[in-house]
């Protein structure tokens, strides 16, 4: 794990992508499951931005095929949610995460629990908040 740069890594890419939706798409495609920090930073971005744009939209679920497919590219396509409490997102893979992936699996959670209230799933809500709380 490095140490924290106070500008997210890619921020100037994601900038550039987010003014050409079909570079987006391109760039996801390229860049599945990206090894390298930086690419993996700017692929979950992207695709939280999808969700952002569905949540906005009203389709909520739609919108947290996103955030989790997002999530995924920072912590694996081994994990899902919702999670056993107990299991939590405080767990040895998420305290080696790079900070700035820990901060981005926060945002798609946080992300994740705007579209479950929307759905009026408290109950998932519930769950999610312990994750974040964590």
């Amino acid at each position: 794990m490095g140490s924290m740069s106070p500008v997210r890594p890619g921020a100037a890419k994601i900038k550039r992508l987010q003014e050409d939706p079909l570079g987006i798409d391109e760039f996801i495609a390229q860049n599945p499951m990206p090894s390298d920090l930086e690419p993996r930073i700017i692929t979950c971005a992207l695709l939280q931005r999808k969700g952002e744009a569905l949540y906005k939209k009203m389709r909520h679920s739609d919108a947290i095929r996103y955030y989790e497919q997002a999530t995924k590219t920072i912590v694996g396509l081994g994990f899902m949610f919702p999670r056993p409490v107990g299991e939590g997102l405080r767990n040895e893979m998420y305290t080696q995460l790079h900070p700035w992936e820990r901060i981005c699996v926060m945002e798609c959670c946080n992300g994740m629990a705007r579209c479950l209230v929307g759905l009026k799933q408290w109950d998932k809500v519930s769950d999610l908040s312990e994750y974040i709380q964590s």
